[in-house]
């Protein structure tokens, strides 16, 4: 589902294209996005900058805001 994105050149933007309803937690570098995977886990894409571009796609055990 997220092989169109591409980190360092893929915008929020192409993000909510694919996942119109993910909600989008703002930080101090930007936001970071959690999507349900399977087995408990989350996909986490950090977004960073003022252009908001993706800094990272991963597979994690906790979610961002339990941290």
């Amino acid at each position: 589902m997220f092989d169109s994105l591409s980190v360092n050149e893929s915008t929020l933007h192409d993000v909510a294209a694919i996942v119109p309803d993910a909600t989008l937690f703002v930080t101090s570098f930007g936001g970071v996005i959690e999507l349900p995977a399977e087995n408990e886990k989350y996909i986490q894409i950090k977004i960073v900058g003022s252009e908001m571009i993706v800094d990272s796609i991963e597979l994690v055990d906790t979610p961002w805001c339990d941290k």
